[in-house]
């Protein structure tokens, strides 16, 4: 069945994916968060994944899930990304200002910079609970290593991923090249992504097939 995946042709990786994100649904579920935030678009199938796993798991409770406007937006100043979030995600800044607590949701990290300033970002509208979830941190295999970039960087929740995961560089590649085209629309810029969304959904029906398990925990 690899070979009909674009992107997570891997199925260790596409079990590793799937077990982070059943760990970040039961994490959020758990501490009755509802807010649940996409480091920008290069967590978007986490957040995709997410999505699915939730509502199969817990389909009559409601919870609200937000993609931050831009990739690299960790790039930006807090108070930057603060009023790109006002400006593009009006229905967001509601919730934030709210003082809901927020769960963020990222692919990988290296040095933590990302995730600090999106953290800053947050507490700026008044958010004072801000848990984050990270696929994983190239590099770091030990378990004393994870718990100290976890403490280092505020991370709640960090995955199994060593290196970067072969999807991610894919993606990168391809939506790097559709954007230098001249004359491509927006429409064909954007088709990696939604490449990708039918590998996760292909990746759900797999859970339902008894290969992982979209089941909540005893």
């Amino acid at each position: 069945m690899g070979n009909d995946f674009q992107y997570f042709k891997n199925p260790e990786e596409r079990k590793k994916l799937l077990k982070f994100v059943e760990r970040a649904v039961e994490y959020v579920h758990r501490r009755k968060i509802r807010v649940v935030v996409a480091g920008g678009t290069s967590a978007q199938p986490l957040l995709y994944l997410f999505r699915a796993v939730w509502k199969r798991r817990y389909p009559n409770e409601r919870i609200s899930f937000f993609t931050l406007p831009r990739a690299h937006i960790g790039m930006l100043p807090p108070e930057r990304i603060k009023e790109m979030i006002k400006r593009c995600r009006a229905k967001l800044a509601e919730k934030l200002e709210s003082n809901e607590p927020v769960f963020l949701l990222e692919e990988v990290t290296v040095t933590g910079q990302t995730i600090g300033k999106i953290r800053d970002a947050l507490n700026l509208f008044g958010v004072k609970e801000v848990k984050v979830g990270c696929m994983g941190c190239p590099g770091v295999t030990s378990a004393s290593e994870r718990k100290t970039i976890m403490k280092a960087f505020g991370i709640d929740l960090l995955g199994n991923f060593e290196r970067l995961p072969t999807f991610c560089g894919q993606r990168r590649l391809l939506i790097g090249v559709a954007g230098k085209r001249a004359g491509m629309s927006r429409r064909s810029t954007l088709l990696p992504l939604k490449q990708m969304r039918n590998d996760l959904r292909k990746i759900a029906a797999e859970a339902k097939q008894g290969r992982c398990s979209f089941r909540r925990p005893r």
